[in-house]
């Protein structure tokens, strides 16, 4: 335990508290955000795991302290013991008083809020939706843990339109709801060298326009959907493309894509890049975007290609809509809308031009109201507005 944060008298102190430190949404934007909050507060994350995952060894870098609440041994316990234990360790550091608690994610959101309960040193408390509330459709118990801490909660915090509306849906007071969009780091090009992906890149043909997405891959992203746009792209004799698909590989998810894409005679068509560490490193061999995911609260990776000047060809879900305005700066279609997706593509695989102007505009909405100064100094204003006027 990082001794320093609850010695700290000079500034205000905010914990953090989160699942894990694996590479994901949540955890890179904290990586980013945190880092510069340590001007003007003292930071420290508390982990629900026994481990601080890979991202850990960065935050570390950046002198953020961690503690990891389980024990080593704690992968014998079930799921509930694991969660009372982290909760009861999370408020025996709490007693030593901090002035914001401030939770990510739900897991991290039930274990924080009932820490926060069964301990009056904490001044203030906070949750962060980072997505939408599919994950509690078939988790009754959960649902019902967030409902009660709704009440109780000082401030709850989402990162689109949509995520703020089911807060306010779920018994969230609207004045308690407060909407922070996601901010990206000023970041060039990656110059990193990643062999084995970039010689997959290099077997796609010098003509064929390459179309980027990064996101793990699990069901929900909408890998699946690609193959139905990249056979309706080939039906209207649009044939020089390539998908390119860069993810960590969840529950062998890439071989049933493989099998099927190789059924439907469409392996020219794909690269698997596998997990890559910078996703800048991908986007410069990109000629555009794509993003079918079917739930989303707001991504980076589709920011991060904007960023890039890429058009982009997304599905209207989540904060999706905060970012694009279809036929301007991007195409929003329906989610499962494969032939819709596939004409939005064409047009733009056979356009460069309007390809271009897209993308440029795509990079501008970016750099007007999704850069990383900005969401650091709403999380700024936003945390000297709870601990100046905020009462439970």
């Amino acid at each position: 335990m990082n001794n320093d944060f609850f010695s700290t008298t000079t500034k205000p102190k905010i914990a953090y508290v989160v699942p894990g430190l694996d590479r994901g949404g949540c955890e890179m934007h904290l990586l980013s955000l945190l880092p510069e909050l340590k001007k003007w507060f003292s930071v420290h994350i508390f982990i629900l795991h026994h481990h601080s995952g890979a991202l850990g060894p960065l935050f570390k870098e950046q002198g953020i302290g961690l503690t990891c609440l389980l024990s080593s041994n704690s992968d014998r316990y079930g799921k509930v013991r694991r969660w009372i234990q982290g909760t009861l360790c999370l408020r025996k550091h709490l007693s030593m008083g901090v002035d914001i608690l401030h939770a990510f994610l739900p897991s991290a959101y039930c274990s924080a809020g009932f820490a926060c309960l069964l301990n009056k040193k904490v001044k203030h408390f906070l949750m962060s939706r980072r997505a939408l509330n599919f994950y509690s459709e078939h988790r009754y118990v959960l649902r019902k843990l967030e409902k009660f801490l709704h009440q109780r909660v000082c401030l709850a915090l989402g990162n689109s339109s949509e995520v703020c509306r089911q807060l306010i849906e779920e018994g969230v007071p609207f004045q308690k709801v407060c909407k922070i969009f996601n901010g990206l780091p000023v970041r060039p090009y990656s110059l990193q060298k990643e062999t084995t992906q970039l010689l997959e890149i290099q077997t796609v043909p010098l003509n064929w326009v390459k179309i980027a997405y990064v996101a793990n891959f699990m069901a929900y992203k909408g890998h699946h959907d690609l193959i139905f746009v990249a056979k309706s792209l080939v039906s209207l004799e649009c044939c020089n493309f390539c998908f390119l698909l860069a993810g960590r590989d969840c529950n062998k998810y890439v071989d049933c894509l493989k099998n099927e894409i190789k059924n439907q005679g469409l392996e020219a068509h794909f690269r698997f890049l596998g997990e890559i560490s910078d996703s800048t490193f991908l986007l410069q061999y990109a000629d555009m975007g794509v993003f079918p995911s079917h739930e989303e609260g707001f991504s980076n990776s589709l920011l991060e290609k904007m960023a890039q000047g890429l058009a982009v060809v997304a599905t209207d879900v989540g904060g999706n809509k905060d970012a694009i305005i279809s036929g301007e700066n991007g195409y929003l279609v329906p989610v499962g809308q494969t032939g819709v997706m596939a004409q939005h593509l064409a047009l733009l695989i056979s356009d460069p031009v309007q390809r271009s102007n897209i993308g440029k505009s795509a990079q501008k909405t970016v750099d007007t109201l999704f850069t990383l100064k900005q969401c650091v100094n709403n999380y700024y204003t936003m945390y000297q507005n709870v601990l100046s006027f905020c009462r439970h």
